[in-house]
């Protein structure tokens, strides 16, 4: 089912802020960051969806799948069980990321990795025409809902995808730029990206307001 019109749709802050959990992904697509407007192009942002023919049913079941951090728990159960070793690729990231080995050695949990995607594959479902609006933002905010769980900061964040994004068999070499371009809130060379310094602008956590009597 393919959307036949372009269409500016205005979103809340809040709104805004649980897309930053998909900036990383939206910028490597050279996509606006706090945008669902759609293109005629989404076809070939649907990852996960195998080609044309695949229906809602497959949209949502992928969904459901990353917002049960499906393939990061797998990948959290065999760090445990030592059947993976990340020595090495932490040790990648921190060099390329230019953070602390120690901070990048604590970060235990690959779970942006699914997250970063839910909130990315969200939206573009939404272009697809798969998934309803209302539906889209559910999955999102359940998704970010689920990240504030697990993580506490932008860098875990980062970290947590980059090392997810490894061990699931991608390289980070054709990525590292962008990633480190929304991690540090730095325009590429020559160039501005509008909304480029969400980490800034947005909390990773709502701060929670505590009234005494």
């Amino acid at each position: 089912m393919k959307r036949k019109t372009n269409k500016r749709m205005a979103i809340t802050k809040s709104q805004k802020r649980m897309l930053v959990f998909g900036a990383i992904l939206f910028h490597i697509e050279n996509q606006k960051i706090l945008s669902v407007s759609f293109k005629e192009e989404y076809e070939r942002f649907l990852y996960g969806i195998e080609n044309q023919n695949q229906n809602r049913e497959t949209a949502i079941t992928t969904l459901e799948q990353l917002l049960a951090l499906t393939e990061s728990r797998r990948l959290d159960s065999l760090l445990a069980e030592k059947v993976l070793d990340e020595t090495d690729i932490k040790k990648e990231i921190s060099k390329k990321m230019k953070i602390s080995l120690q901070e990048v050695q604590d970060i235990r949990s690959t779970y942006a990795w699914d997250i970063c995607r839910l909130v990315a594959m969200s939206k573009w479902c939404f272009w697809g025409g798969y998934i309803t609006r209302e539906e889209m933002w559910n999955f999102i905010s359940k998704g970010v809902e689920r990240a504030s769980e697990n993580g506490d900061n932008w860098k875990s964040y980062t970290i947590s995808f980059l090392i997810g994004r490894r061990l699931a068999g991608f390289d980070i070499d054709d990525v590292i730029k962008q990633v480190k371009q929304i991690f540090y809130s730095r325009h590429p060379f020559f160039k501005r990206i509008k909304d480029i310094d969400v980490y800034k602008k947005y909390p990773f956590k709502y701060n929670r307001v505590i009234y005494t009597n």
